[in-house]
């Protein structure tokens, strides 16, 4: 098949069984309120310590999709989308360090809601990155304990939601929450340290499994899945040296396979082990 009948047969096929649509987040479309009890996430609290945001940007505002989603979803559907992929704003309890509750999802129910009536596929993302602020002071996600309560969460918002929505993501690039929030300290909660890089992800992980669990277990035919970051990586030296290749295989395993491995296989690739050296043992 040529390079132009492939690709044609890939739109008619695209078209036939691909669901576009627009999917935002908390920090930079819905704003980081406070309102309706929703408690602080680590967002809050990175973006407004001094020095971590370029021109002390914190967020607070964004896009304000928070209080503009009608409106939102309008253009949305104008512009022929058929699904809408929103995070999970339900984390009320949670953020104040209570344990999860029914009351706690009351905010879920608008944007689904409102999306089904004019034509649009709610896909709701439990985890893109707001994680709560009480929770952080217990340990965040390096702490074990964080796949319990993640799980705890996905079981109150699946009683909220699970009778009007079908596709789930558990969580939002886990190894970018870990390098970039654990490992690098560019992004919230600003921790540079590579053992909570480690534990960071790896519990990210377990709490997908416990998501899945409680998902499935309100509606077995949900469709639950996690958003992975992956990355193409190439030797950079013109003659792909050893050395070149080496670090390729190594840049490659720490930033996709890790993830891939640990859902797909559960084993942790070499190349982590080779960089994380006794931290992947323990893992």
């Amino acid at each position: 098949m040529t390079t132009r009948r492939f690709t044609e047969a890939f739109r008619l096929r695209a078209r036939q069984q691909l669901l576009l649509g627009r999917g935002h987040r908390r920090l930079p479309d819905r704003g980081l309120t406070d309102a309706d009890g929703a408690g602080r996430c680590i967002w809050q609290e990175f973006s407004h310590t001094p020095g971590t945001t370029y021109d002390g940007q914190t967020g607070d505002l964004a896009c304000d999709h928070y209080h503009r989603f009608a409106e939102d979803i309008e253009l949305m559907r104008n512009l022929g989308l058929g699904a809408y992929r929103s995070p999970s704003d339900g984390l009320g309890p949670a953020r104040r360090g209570r344990r999860a509750e029914s009351g706690g999802a009351r905010l879920l129910r608008p944007s689904p809601r409102r999306g089904v009536g004019r034509g649009l596929e709610p896909f709701v993302t439990l985890f893109h990155w707001d994680f709560p602020s009480a929770l952080q002071r217990r340990g965040g996600w390096p702490n074990r304990d964080s796949a319990d309560w993640f799980g705890e969460y996905a079981s109150v918002v699946a009683a909220a939601l699970g009778d009007r929505v079908r596709w789930w993501t558990t969580l939002n690039e886990p190894f970018v929450v870990a390098e970039q929030g654990h490992l690098v300290g560019a992004h919230a909660p600003g921790i540079r340290n590579i053992y909570a890089a480690g534990h960071a992800i790896h519990n990210q992980l377990r709490a997908h499994v416990a998501a899945w669990t409680a998902l499935k277990a309100a509606n077995p035919e949900a469709s639950v899945g996690i958003a992975l970051h992956n990355a193409a990586v190439w030797p950079a030296s013109e003659f792909r040296s050893r050395h070149s290749r080496h670090r390729g295989r190594t840049t490659l395993g720490t930033t996709s396979h890790f993830s891939w491995n640990r859902s797909c296989t559960g084993d942790t690739p070499l190349s982590w082990s080779h960089v994380c050296g006794p931290t992947a043992e323990r893992l």
